[in-house]
């Protein structure tokens, strides 16, 4: 599965030395003006400037700006991520995992699952849904991580609290697979509302199975869900 570039390229940058010249080039890079971005980041990058180093880093790996170098894209993430940058834990981990970027760029590595991990959780202890909803999935799966159901419900849980559907959806037939009907009908519930593809196909089959209590209170709290902020 491939995460679209907006998942990855998130604000709230950490506040770092040169922080506002690193904005302008992000900016900049968003705004698709990839020569100002370069211009900009570059010496800060060289200056190690985490924001810095980490745009530069999304630069290479979407081969915008830079010819696409998936080896010095995940040096840059790794650089940024060692200072603390939860978004290039996130996408180092990502870079890792997959062994491409986010996009159709021709940059690719050698997956290292093992490794993706360490980086995956770094972001995910730091509050990044997406590298919750990862780690949930790598733990459910035994891949990268030693399979772990506990541990891939609360990873899942966390990223679904959020609002990530992705993470609603695998968490809502995780609770399935237990036995948990009115949980699981819960998340596919609140899904259907949303539109989330199969989601109303999996609420109806799970309500078949549930009394008229439970759908009614698994309604009730989905109508007035709100995701944590």
């Amino acid at each position: 599965m491939r995460l679209l570039l907006a998942a990855i390229l998130i604000a709230g940058l950490t506040g770092v030395a040169g922080a506002q010249d690193a904005t302008v080039g992000r900016d900049a890079f968003l705004a698709a003006d990839y020569a100002t971005a370069r211009r900009v980041l570059e010496p800060l990058a060289d200056a190690d400037d985490a924001d810095a180093l980490y745009w530069t880093g999304v630069m290479y790996s979407q081969g915008q700006g830079y010819a696409p170098d998936c080896q010095e894209a995940a040096f840059r993430y790794e650089q940024a991520a060692q200072q603390g940058h939860p978004e290039a834990s996130f996408s180092l981990g990502f870079l890792l995992y997959y062994g491409s970027g986010a996009s159709a760029a021709d940059c690719e590595l050698i997956p290292d699952r093992e490794k993706a991990a360490e980086w995956l959780l770094r972001a995910a202890k730091a509050g990044k849904p997406r590298a919750q909803f990862m780690v949930g999935r790598m733990y459910m799966t035994g891949d990268g991580l030693p399979r772990g159901m506990d541990n891939a419900f609360d990873w899942l849980e966390k990223a679904a609290n959020t609002g990530l559907t992705e993470a609603q959806y695998d968490l809502g037939l995780l609770y399935a697979q237990a036995g948990n009907r009115a949980r699981a009908y819960f998340w596919f519930r609140l899904l259907a509302a949303r539109g989330y593809p199969g989601a109303a196909q999996n609420a109806a089959l799970l309500a078949k199975n549930l009394g008229k209590a439970e759908i009614e209170e698994a309604d009730s709290r989905a109508r007035g869900w709100k995701p944590v902020e």
